[in-house]
């Protein structure tokens, strides 16, 4: 089969060139028409032959040629014949079609190509001649098992920065290329691609991101700026197709504004926080408020300066010159992102769009999240001040006993949260005693012994009316055992010591500083020196080491504070 396939090429190799045909059949025909002669006529005939080419020379010339000639004739006119035919099978396919026609013989030699051919042939320097390097290699030899062109090869090939596809189809008579320019099609492909990839890393950053919420610690500008890392990062995405800016306009704020981020290779940083004025309508970011919008200056505007007055001044003062943009409001969430370089298109747009989506829904839990802490602390003041309803105290006690355990735990080095938490806890100290009775709460002379015991009763009752929420659980310390001492001579249980929790240990101090500053029934107000020196040098009743040493060198550092506190919320 091989052999009956390389004897054709052969053969058609030969009879495509006319000259070639016409030297080899002539040759034949005078060898095998002098060696009929010898063996007709002998030796002697053959030298009377030889003696007449010298004496009738013209004839001679003329019998000499036509054995030439005549195959000459013959196989020029079948190429032109076969030129014809492929002509008309080219028709099929006119110069105007911006496909890249060509036709080759089946020994791959190049016999048509197409205008559009040629211009790709100038475009990557190649001669018209060698056309056949602007195919994938052994392209041509690919499809000498399919030679009815039902199952035509398929190729590709890279030439600089242009991508080609192939389809050869091959026939008896020659070889049928038809290619195409992908290299936009595969530019979109990759552009999809990483699409897909930076809308796979959002949701999946939004699945890990919901596995560990935490309503207390969820800071929706934070993660607005990790899901923009996640998105845009060439560390999240290996592209040139990510903006160099990203502007998150949040409309929940008392004057519309946000933050401004830069986007590095790696890293996404968030820049000052700018707040718009009351004209926002005519800035950029409002143009995608019904659908996302991409926009290239190009195709909006008379000029690169003129199109930089859709831009806030603080804007244009971080980016410098804006060249395109695109952008989309989902909701109170306003997303505009600012790029260099190439022209945007509708992938652009598209990731805007998920961003400003996942955007609104993380800020919209962040709203959530403040409103529940807002009710949530409405509540616990609330009950602070039930419990201080039959007691001598106004809503005042509650709010400076706050403060005072803030600036305590602060002076301490405590972390935000336990300061956040104290802060609005240590106002449940004395919530147990809705529990006591009035008469008790108010009695202007010492209480009997009777009394005394049911007053000792109100941290357990704080305790309870507490119960296990984990929200409460600091408050719930605090009230049941804000009236133990470190030297164990406290109640309700008597600990001592570090095994007096610590939020505890400063209330405790906190609670007597307000206690001595206020007046009552069986008491005078006492000034803040007084009150400073009884509690750091004692007076009888009060001890300085009843409270945690550390609290008390604390309370020594901030008593000048702690006295403006009572004074602002005297």
């Amino acid at each position: 089969m091989a052999d009956t396939r390389y004897m054709d090429s052969i053969i058609r190799y030969i009879f495509s060139r006319p000259l070639l045909t016409a030297l080899l059949v002539g040759t034949s025909i005078h060898l095998f028409n002098q060696l009929n002669l010898y063996l007709a006529s002998g030796v002697l005939h053959f030298r009377q032959w030889q003696n007449g080419i010298f004496n009738h020379t013209a004839y001679t010339l003329i019998d000499v040629l036509i054995p030439f000639f005549v195959p000459w004739m013959v196989a020029s006119f079948g190429c032109y014949l076969s030129r014809f035919r492929q002509q008309q099978v080219m028709n099929m396919f006119p110069d105007s079609n911006p496909d890249i026609v060509m036709s080759l013989d089946n020994s791959g030699v190049v016999q048509y190509v197409n205008k559009s051919c040629e211009t790709i042939l100038k475009q990557l320097g190649i001669d018209r001649t060698d056309a056949a390097r602007l195919l994938p290699e052994h392209f041509h030899t690919s499809a000498h098992t399919d030679r009815d062109g039902h199952n035509p090869a398929t190729e590709s090939i890279r030439h600089g920065q242009q991508i080609f596809h192939f389809r050869l189809m091959r026939s008896n008579q020659h070889t049928l290329v038809i290619g195409h320019d992908i290299s936009d099609l595969y530019a979109q492909h990759n552009r999809l691609e990483g699409v897909v990839q930076q809308f796979h890393n959002m949701t999946e950053y939004m699945d890990r991101t919901l596995e560990s919420y935490d309503p207390l610690h969820f800071d929706a500008d934070e993660y607005d700026q990790l899901i923009i890392e996640k998105l845009f990062s060439k560390k999240a995405i290996a592209t040139n197709n990510n903006p160099e800016h990203v502007f998150l306009l949040d409309w929940k704020k008392s004057k519309p504004g946000g933050y401004l981020y830069s986007i590095s290779n790696d890293t996404v940083y968030r820049r000052e926080y700018i707040e718009l004025e009351d004209d926002v309508n005519r800035y950029a970011i409002m143009s995608g408020e019904e659908e996302v919008v991409f926009i290239n200056w190009e195709d909006d505007a008379d000029n690169l300066q003129d199109f930089q007055e859709r831009f806030h001044p603080q804007v244009r003062r971080h980016i410098g010159i804006i060249e395109r943009y695109t952008t989309y409001r989902s909701g109170d969430v306003a997303i505009i992102a600012f790029y260099r370089g190439r022209r945007l298109d509708h992938y652009d747009a598209m990731i805007l769009k998920a961003l400003a989506t996942f955007s609104q829904s993380l800020h919209r839990i962040a709203e959530e999240n403040r409103e529940t802490e807002r009710a949530f602390l409405y509540t616990v003041d609330a009950l602070a001040r039930a419990a201080e309803a039959n007691d001598e105290d106004t809503g005042a006690h509650i709010v400076r006993i706050n403060e005072y355990a803030r600036i305590l735990a602060e002076e301490m080095g405590m972390d935000e949260h336990f300061v956040n938490v104290i802060h609005y806890s240590a106002q449940m100290h004395d919530v147990g005693k809705v529990h006591v009775s009035a008469e008790i709460l108010k009695k202007p002379g010492k209480l009997t012994d009777e009394e005394f015991s049911k007053m000792k009763a109100h941290p357990a009752y704080g305790a309870r009316i507490l119960g296990d929420s984990p929200r409460l659980a600091m408050a719930r310390e605090i009230a049941l055992y804000h009236h133990e001492k470190y030297t164990g001579k406290g109640y309700p249980h008597g600990l001592a010591g570090d095994a007096i929790p610590l939020s505890a240990r400063i209330v405790a101090l906190a609670d007597v500083y307000d206690a001595l500053r206020q007046g009552r029934v069986y008491k005078p107000a006492f000034s803040h020196e007084k009150t400073v020196h009884i509690i750091t040098e004692g007076d009888g009743r009060t001890l300085p080491d009843d409270f945690d040493p550390e609290v008390l060198a604390a309370f020594r550092r901030t008593e000048k504070e702690l006295d403006h506190i009572f004074h602002h919320y005297v």
